[in-house]
């Protein structure tokens, strides 16, 4: 069986961010919407804070007979300033964490049932000095192909 893309994967976790306004309201804005990223690195102009989602940092392939089943492991970094973001980034990646642990309706993915998200943090994330901050919250998504 060939695999269906995996290309609404990003975009999907992000609609799902986006769409709880609990955590999209605590976000900067980037073009007049909330700064949550499918790519790196987050454009220059985005206000902080800011979200980056991927990429796919693990994918498992998980067959049955006659279907696909891989589990994907991502992870969802949150960044802001450390003199004025720190409470904020760390609210924001428990909410990411609450919206997504054990909640596989919170995600929509084109051509796959999610049967399951995992999440593990916030932990701290790498930045570039001092005068950041960042949380991150790894999930791992187990999915099934939609015959």
């Amino acid at each position: 069986m060939s695999a269906p893309s995996l290309d609404g994967l990003l975009p999907g976790l992000r609609a799902a961010i986006i769409a709880n306004t609990a955590i999209a309201n605590l976000h900067g804005l980037f073009n007049g919407e909330p700064s949550v990223h499918t790519r790196r690195p987050i454009p220059a102009d985005a206000v902080a804070p800011s979200t980056v989602i991927g990429p796919i940092a693990a994918l498992l392939d998980g067959d049955g007979l006659s279907d696909y089943r891989p589990t994907v492991s991502i992870d969802i970094s949150t960044y802001g300033e450390q003199s004025k973001d720190l409470r904020t980034v760390d609210s924001i990646a428990e909410k990411i964490r609450l919206l997504f642990h054990r909640q596989p309706q919170a995600l929509t993915v084109n051509l796959y049932k999610v049967v399951m998200i995992r999440a593990r943090g916030p932990v701290p994330a790498p930045v570039d000095d001092d005068t950041d901050v960042g949380r991150r919250v790894t999930l791992t998504i187990d999915l099934f192909a939609q015959p």
